[in-house]
């Protein structure tokens, strides 16, 4: 009996820590992290007033699991693709593997209505804070980003490793905000997130492989 309480109560804690997910994402999305309120966000899900602190000990740590909780689905379809990557390939086609692979899992996430939340978040806190919530973003992001990046460099060996940090900069910048785009929908007369996502996918990788192919080379 008691193994059978504790699995009540712990279907119940996951079950607190999943409303309050869901009601951060939407909150964090409007207000960003300083504009957000924990008693507001305790409000949306209908928990209690102290879930907060019980659950994730602050509002910085509820904001990581908002992250978490869609970052590290698309980290692990990340670094599967990478390593599914055929090692025979090389050249160009190595390059739009590379970028598909990096591109694809966010690119899905964000035009799903659950990830929609997760993309507003991460695309405001990216361009507009200077908040501690970046660092726990970058902290997240470092190693894939940089297992992505070390194999970029290694197609472009003649290219400076600051000029392709930069490149992979805009590549990741259009990837995080083409699908979300206001200024797309309104030049095409089109909602955002009409398109199918392959469209995307396949738009963004093939213009961010044209700007590397263009990297100027370091003279010999």
């Amino acid at each position: 009996m008691a193994d059978s309480g504790k699995t009540s109560d712990d279907k119940r804690a996951r079950a607190t820590r999943a409303k309050l997910i869901r009601a951060a994402r939407r909150h964090f999305a409007v207000h960003g992290f300083e504009g957000s309120s924990v008693r507001e966000i305790q409000r949306i899900a209908g928990v209690n007033p102290a879930a907060v602190h019980y659950h994730f000990g602050s509002k910085e740590g509820l904001y990581r699991a908002v992250i978490d909780a869609s970052l590290s689905h698309i980290q692990a379809e990340r670094i599967a693709a990478f390593n599914a990557i055929d090692p025979a390939l090389s050249g160009e086609a190595r390059l739009m593997a590379l970028l598909r692979a990096y591109a694809a899992p966010h690119i899905r996430l964000a035009a799903s209505v659950e990830g929609r939340g997760y993309s507003q978040v991460l695309i405001q806190v990216s361009f507009t804070s200077r908040e501690s919530p970046l660092e726990l973003i970058r902290e997240s992001y470092a190693p894939t980003r940089t297992m992505f990046l070390d194999a970029i460099c290694a197609l472009f060996p003649d290219v400076d490793r600051v000029e392709v940090a930069r490149c992979m900069a805009a590549f990741i910048t259009a990837m995080m905000c083409n699908p979300v785009s206001v200024a797309f929908a309104q030049m095409a007369e089109k909602p955002p997130f009409e398109d199918d996502t392959e469209t995307w996918i396949a738009f963004v990788t093939r213009n961010a492989a044209a700007a590397f192919a263009a990297l100027p080379r370091s003279p010999d």
